[in-house]
């Protein structure tokens, strides 16, 4: 029987300030409480059993934690994930596991899985501009991005930023830029401006990542090379678990509910948390 490599994300769909994630349009619940994500966790296991179930020609070659950030999650949670997901599908050798975290947020709670299992990480840093981060109403976490992960042994892979909560001045791309320069990230997700900028100085700003050896590799996605197994499409074959999440394989587009107590009492019956389901040319 012929393997079929495939990704897979997985929705953490928890959040300490936004409704919804830009990049992948997961419904978010806003400072969840503790156990909520518990029970979660455990309806998540189940679904992703039963995912596994009819998948024996399947690989995974990429797993994404999408939606909200990783430190949401005990080192109990991530590690029932994990061991679900090692016990029931087969892992490519070189398979690319990402999940998000914010700086200043992130706790040393599942750091040793994180380890175990040789994730990378995504740091969300939405600005490098405190006058930006006051004005757009959010906490300033760009000077403390690297500080937790010193002798941590947990790679960053790369930096999901905004493209304006304010509109920009030079000064304020410039502090942009500089802050990719010190972190050198493998791959930036960049999501849309709040509200709209000076063309000219976004061009500029995008200009110059290209001379520090960036390409776009991806909508929005730059990259210094590596292209990342996991994007964010609506194309190809893909398979997804948790929340508000899409699954495009075998003929059939599917996408699962955004209530959360609807998936957590019903997972893992599939046909009672889904949201919709159509069939596409293959």
């Amino acid at each position: 029987m012929e393997t079929k490599e495939l990704q897979l994300s997985i929705s953490i769909p928890f959040s300490y300030t936004n409704k919804m994630d830009e990049l992948s349009g997961i419904t978010l619940i806003r400072r969840p409480e503790r156990t909520l994500v518990y029970h979660y966790v455990r309806a998540l296991c189940r679904e992703i059993e039963s995912l596994a179930g009819d998948l024996d020609e399947v690989s995974l070659c990429a797993i994404r934690f999408i939606g909200g950030n990783i430190h949401f999650l005990w080192k109990d949670d991530l590690e029932k994930i994990m061991t679900t997901l090692s016990r029931v599908f087969r892992f490519s050798d070189n398979i690319e596991i990402v999940s998000y975290a914010e700086p200043g947020q992130m706790t040393s709670g599942p750091c040793s899985v994180l380890q175990a299992f040789h994730f990378s990480q995504i740091l969300s840093i939405p600005t490098y501009d405190h006058n930006e981060s006051r004005i757009a109403g959010i906490a300033f976490k760009a000077l403390n991005s690297l500080d937790f992960y010193t002798g941590k042994n947990i790679p960053i892979f790369g930096l999901r930023t905004s493209l304006g909560l304010v509109e920009r001045t030079q000064e304020q791309w410039d502090l942009e830029l500089q802050g990719i320069r010190e972190l050198k990230p493998e791959v930036i997700e960049f999501t849309l401006p709040s509200v709209p900028q000076n063309a000219s100085l976004m061009r500029s700003f995008l200009e110059s990542l290209l001379d520090i050896g960036y390409s776009e590799v991806s909508s929005n996605i730059y990259s210094l090379g590596r292209k990342p197994v996991f994007q964010y499409s609506r194309t190809g074959e893909y398979l997804g678990a948790g929340l508000d999440n899409f699954t495009r394989f075998d003929g059939y587009l599917t996408h699962t509910t955004s209530n959360i107590q609807q998936y957590i009492d019903n997972s893992p019956q599939f046909e009672k948390i889904l949201q919709s389901a159509e069939q596409y040319d293959t």
